[in-house]
């Protein structure tokens, strides 16, 4: 057990912990939210899925360039378009699950 004395700063300290978790609260957007909500919705996990299998897709489209017998400069075409079509997609898959991860709590509760 400690023998020393709480600071004198210490109870101020403790207001601004509850400031800070209304601050979390109110930080989340009205965007956020209806994602949120879109995320729980099977529509959206069929949409994840689809998404996900395009994006297998889009990796192997290398492969099978380069097993057609294109030329190297066609394979790097294509190798790019993949790329930037993969980087769009991600990027729709990602504001929807940091959308989620905002809304809900850690305790798996919504905000």
């Amino acid at each position: 057990m400690s023998t020393t004395a709480l600071r004198p700063g210490f109870f101020n300290t403790l207001s601004t912990i509850k400031k800070d978790e209304k601050v979390i609260g109110a930080s989340i957007s009205n965007d956020e939210r209806h994602l949120h909500a879109l995320s729980s919705h099977a529509g959206w996990q069929i949409i994840d899925s689809y998404t996900r299998s395009l994006l297998d897709d889009l990796d192997n489209m290398t492969e099978v360039s380069m097993a057609q017998g294109l030329s190297l400069e066609e394979i790097g075409r294509n190798a790019l378009v993949a790329n930037l079509a993969k980087g769009v997609i991600k990027h729709i898959l990602q504001k929807v699950e940091d959308a989620k991860e905002a809304v809900d709590k850690p305790d798996e509760t919504v905000r």
